[in-house]
């Protein structure tokens, strides 16, 4: 649901709370009493709704950092290969993906190896 949905949602159950607590103000058959039977009506409805719903498709910032991890570790591969190094990384510092989260991932060399 959108941010409009929810709120029409939560005035919907504000109706309801409001015709719940002064059930003697109303008589049984009047038209107020049929109006609050359809707005709980439509509570219940649109609850079965949301319960229907598919998640949604917003991706979680661990599984990217993930993939941009496993993309570091391709391309420095890759280098390695085409500089034919074995061991790579020899100047000291940590790969990226070395580190558990992304705030501790060492700041870049300052000069390239030679």
């Amino acid at each position: 649901m959108n941010d409009r949905e929810t709120r029409r949602y939560d005035m919907f159950g504000r109706v309801q709370t409001f015709g719940k607590d002064p059930t003697a103000d109303f008589a049984a058959g009047s038209k107020a009493a049929g109006h609050f039977a359809s707005v709980a009506q439509i509570i219940k409805d649109l609850d079965t709704a949301k319960a229907q719903q598919d998640g949604g498709t917003a991706t979680a910032q661990e599984v990217l950092l993930d993939a941009l991890r496993l993309d570091l570790q391709n391309i420095a591969r890759t280098a390695e290969v085409v500089e034919g190094k074995s061991g790579g990384w020899q100047t000291g510092e940590q790969p990226p993906w070395a580190a558990s989260s992304r705030a501790a991932w060492p700041k870049p060399p300052s000069s390239t190896p030679s």
